[in-house]
This record gives structure tokens, sequence and C-alpha cells, in this order.
């Protein structure tokens, strides 16, 4: 397996269903302290990349667990130690709490009603056609 190294990612870039991440070296320049310079492209499809996240995720996870990386400080402005002390404090007072009973399910959602239609006028009646006399019962008819 070939190893390279890289100082970090230059760009991180989304196109076509692909990822594409730069890679650059720090290199001392005259007009600044060091220099970001790209020098590789990985291209990864968007699962791969995915997969990347979730690695990377586990291993920082993991440094943090041992000590050897600070977890870095959200984006309240909170000094890293401070959420440190805060993490403890709410996983103390999570140990003493009594287990949380489960929240009841919410009733179901109502379906809306249809907004009431007008009432239209009714028609105007419309005058029966008259009736053709039929012979009554038990009355023979004239021929």
């Amino acid at each position: 397996m070939k190893e390279i190294f890289s100082d970090g990612f230059s760009d991180i870039i989304v196109s076509r269903g692909m990822v594409l991440i730069d890679l650059f070296h720090l290199i001392p320049s005259p007009d600044a302290p060091l220099e970001r310079v790209p020098f590789l492209r990985i291209k990864l499809p968007l699962k791969g990349f995915f997969g990347l996240i979730e690695t990377a995720d586990t291993v920082r996870k993991h440094l943090v667990e041992v000590g050897v990386f600070e977890e870095l400080p959200a984006k309240s402005g909170k000094a890293p130690a401070a959420e440190k002390k805060a993490a403890g404090k709410a996983k103390a007072a999570k140990k003493t709490e009594a287990p949380a009973k489960p929240a009841a399910k919410p009733a179901p959602a109502k379906k809306a009603e249809a907004p009431a239609k007008p009432v239209a006028k009714p028609a105007p009646a419309k005058k029966a056609a008259p009736a053709s006399k039929a012979p009554a019962k038990g009355k023979k008819s004239a021929k």
C-alpha cells in the first residue's frame, strides 16, 4: 500500500455524485510564515465519503476518550475546559436521577376539515308534468 503525508485538506468539493478532497502541504514562504500548497486530489463516491466521515468520527471520539486530543469547543464560544466541567456535572446529575418514564404517545392529528362551502340558493321548483289518468282498481276502462 502506498503512503502519502498531508498537512490537511485544502478543499472539499461535491460534484456529479463524487466528493473531491484536495490535500495540501505547508511550505515556508517569504510572503507568509507557511503557505498551503495543494498537491493531491482524492475522488470518492458519496457513499465512500460518508464511510470516511463515520470512521473519522469514531477515531476522533476514541482519541478524546483516551486523552490524546481535547474536544474542540462548541460554537457557543465556551472554553473546552468549561465544557468538560459542564458535561461532567450533567453526567453526574444523570446518574442520580431516576430513569425517565417514556413519554406518552401524542394523539393522532385530526384531519383538517374542508372549509364550509357557501350555501347555494335552491333551484326553482319545476312544475310537475300532468300525470296520465290510470284506471282505478275495480273499474273497467271504457273503449
